[in-house]
């Protein structure tokens, strides 16, 4: 069964970019695009789609208000924050509003698209092998582990954390080859898919 997408974006060439990208990709169906707050109501409150991208910043309207609408539908999509410099109480409100993901406009396209594949509904990753490993990691393994889970580049994770884009770098290999993953994008999907459990 094909996956549905809607986003609500306000910036024309970033949105038909992230058409483009996502209607090349199995299963994935383009039903539509809004760019105010009220035009995406309107086309999903009552399950116009599967999977809604959503930025926060909306020339008309606010993307976090239709975050909060879309929660309250019955059976609501998947929705995903795609966002450059959001204000983090916003980021928290959306969170909040139980959004799959906040995700990085800045993401290259496979980074991208593994993430958004790591919010298809499937079993969190459980299991008792990876639950360890994970458990083995520093403590700053596991920042920017989670941090790589948000979405977040290379240079964001560093000043999130003070740190130097090259180190940031150390540890993502570090982390590939403790988490016993071979690429850059399997490690954005798996710590997509690890958030709560570390």
């Amino acid at each position: 069964m094909s996956q549905r997408f809607f986003i609500v974006e306000d910036h024309p060439v970033y949105a038909v970019g992230l058409r483009r990208l996502l209607e090349g990709t199995p299963g994935r169906v383009y039903v539509g695009a809004a760019t105010r707050e009220t035009e995406a109501w309107a086309a999903l409150r009552d399950g116009g789609a599967d999977l809604v991208l959503v930025d926060l910043s909306l020339r008309e309207g606010s993307g976090l208000g239709l975050l909060q609408r879309l929660a309250r539908v019955p059976s609501p999509p998947v929705r995903i924050v795609l966002t450059m410099n959001s204000h983090p109480s916003d980021l928290a409100a959306a969170r909040a509003s139980g959004v799959a993901a906040i995700l990085s406009k800045d993401l290259d396209p496979p980074a991208l698209i593994a993430a958004i594949d790591a919010t298809a509904p499937a079993p969190a990753p459980a299991d008792a092998t990876l639950v360890a490993r994970i458990a083995s990691l520093t403590d700053r393994e596991r920042e920017v582990l989670r941090c790589l889970g948000e979405g977040l580049t290379t240079r964001e994770i560093a000043e999130r954390l003070f740190i130097s884009p090259k180190t940031v770098e150390t540890h993502r290999i570090h982390l590939k080859e403790k988490l016993e993953v071979p690429t850059a994008t399997a490690l954005v999907r798996l710590a997509v898919l690890a958030q709560g459990h570390f």
